[in-house]
């Protein structure tokens, strides 16, 4: 039985601103899309076996056809299988469900067969593909049987968690009632596995019951297939062609990452602030301890080009109206040409503008965790250097506490960190150590105070682990590409503001990390705000939490 979340009400844009499988695709029209085909059963898992005839041969059938059928249309395509093979041999994470906890975990169990009379590992391994895969929408393929002969026809179903999914059925099975003479047996909500947990809308097709003298010659017939076929592909082709992918989320966004970082500084500071932070947007280092002095200062965070400051930074610093400048790094990263235009734009003096710079991102981190100081808590958080996102996941928490963000390599402390512990040694009492233990070793968190690790096998994972742990309170979570990493670090210092988390998700999907946290932690999510265009977050990100949310 599957648990079902609170609803969700969609809210309108907040604010407006400037293989595994084989794919195949063609020239792209108007609505050309990514669909994933999972043609059920296969290899060791015949499904149902009626007259000599195994549904997963069926289901490959009429799986290819679709697939011809669609590239031929423009779209993007990739299977879970082209051959009579076992997606998913082998032993993995799964999904399951804790009626006692009303909980969801996601673990391997070391089955590689039937759990629960379900073969999970094969049916995770079609999620994850489609997952990997990046896809628009997910159509699984199978044909049905019965212990009576009588039963007939075809029907469509989806997640009842799943909205765009829904929808999707209601526009496939009208294509596929109206073009065959199958029975219609209804578009239908049920838990199925693979239309679930994949993450994105996700349709199953029982296409007919091998069981039934009439059903079975049809779909088993080259014409039956063929039309089956493209009535699915209409129907895919009428969905795209609704514009399903609408927002549902608050999102800032911009043209591009300097439009982004303008549109959360005015998300956060519609009233002007009389500090501003400046980084260069063409990388990240500078930025990674940002943060806690954003909060100490209340100083939204800009971004640059090295050479020449872009518009939209520059309406924000004229719109903010700022007393003083802080540009974050060195001349190679700000050149001074930039820092003047900046000061002209905010209509302040080059002398109200200062630059915190270090020979290296060590030395810059640490001089501005000089600036910020250690809290009367003690604590201070060391994260890697060699990599933006567990300091990005970090900094909403940190920059919130202001505790200072200090950075390290695997084994070492870096000098410039070390003299700070030196310098700060009657006040460093604890440590938050982000990341896992190939980024810091054990040995290096040894000679750090009271050290508590937060940490996953990934980004992802490290990323929900510290957003369960230190963040409990029912808030607004701030959502980014976990790779645009000028969106994630301008995320963390509005998320200090409101004492927000940054949520980091996969290009085109979510990692099965982030679908957990989200499952089991509703009551902490009061929305989401998305951040960044549509080139980074898709409108499908927001359906895909939508999706995880219920």
């Amino acid at each position: 039985m599957y648990r079902r979340h609170r609803p969700v009400i969609g809210a309108s844009m907040l604010l407006a601103m400037i293989a595994l499988a084989s794919t195949l695709t063609l020239a792209s029209p108007a609505h050309a899309a990514r669909v994933f085909i999972d043609p059920g059963h296969g290899g060791i898992y015949p499904g149902a076996v009626y007259a000599g005839i195994a549904e997963k041969t069926v289901n490959l059938q009429i799986a290819l056809r679709l697939r011809s059928e669609l590239v031929a249309r423009g779209h993007t395509v990739t299977m879970s299988r082209t051959s009579d093979v076992t997606v998913g041999p082998t032993d993995r994470a799964t999904w399951r469900y804790d009626s006692e906890t009303d909980t969801w975990d996601w673990f391997a169990d070391g089955t590689t067969r039937y759990s629960d009379g379900v073969p999970r590992d094969d049916l995770q391994a079609r999620c994850d593909r489609a997952n990997a895969a990046g896809a628009d929408i997910f159509i699984s393929i199978h044909n049905n049987a019965s212990i009576t002969s009588a039963a007939q026809g075809y029907e469509t179903y989806s997640a009842a968690e799943d909205r765009l999914g829904a929808t999707l059925a209601t526009f496939v099975h009208r294509e596929v009632v109206d073009a065959t003479p199958l029975r219609d047996r209804g578009a239908k909500t049920t838990g199925f596995y693979v239309i679930r947990w994949s993450h994105m809308p996700a349709i199953l097709a029982e296409c007919g019951f091998l069981s039934n003298a009439s059903d079975r010659a049809y779909i088993t017939s080259a014409s039956g297939q063929a039309t089956i076929a493209r009535a699915i592909a209409d129907g895919v082709d009428g969905y795209f062609a609704s514009d399903p992918y609408r927002p549902i989320w608050p999102r800032v966004a911009g043209n591009r990452r300097y439009g982004t970082a303008a549109g959360l500084s005015l998300d956060g500071w519609p009233d002007g602030a009389g500090t501003v932070l400046l980084a260069t947007g063409e990388n990240w280092p500078d930025a990674l301890a940002s943060a806690p002095l954003s909060h100490a200062l209340d100083a939204p965070l800009l971004l640059t080009g090295r050479d020449s400051l872009p518009d939209e930074t520059a309406a924000e610093l004229a719109r903010l109206m700022p007393e003083r400048l802080i540009v974050l790094g060195g001349t190679d990263a700000v050149s001074p040409e930039v820092a003047a235009a900046a000061a002209r734009a905010a209509s302040i003096e080059e002398s109200a503008t200062e630059r915190i710079q270090g020979a290296n991102r060590y030395e810059t981190a640490a001089l501005i965790a000089d600036r910020v100081g250690v809290p009367e808590s003690g604590h201070v958080c060391v994260v890697t250097g060699s990599g933006p996102a567990d300091a990005v996941s970090i900094s909403s928490y940190a920059g919130a506490n202001e505790i200072p963000v200090l950075l390290v390599r695997p084994d070492d402390m870096s000098a410039p960190t070390a003299a700070f512990a030196a310098a700060h040694a009657d006040t460093w009492r604890s440590t938050l150590v982000i990341g896992g233990t190939s980024v810091i070793t054990p040995a290096l968190e040894s000679t750090l105070p009271t050290a508590t690790r937060l940490a996953g096998p990934d980004r992802y994972a490290t990323n929900t682990a510290i957003v369960q742990t230190l963040f409990t309170d029912p808030t607004v979570h701030y959502v980014a590409n976990g790779e645009a990493y000028p969106d994630c670090l301008t995320a963390g210092v509005r998320g200090a503001k409101s004492v927000s988390p940054i949520l980091l998700v996969q290009p085109r999907t979510l990692s099965n990390h982030t679908r957990l946290y989200i499952e089991n932690h509703e009551t902490r999510i009061e929305s989401f705000t998305m951040v960044g265009g549509l080139t980074v977050l898709p409108y499908l990100h927001d359906w895909m939490l939508d999706k995880a949310l219920r």
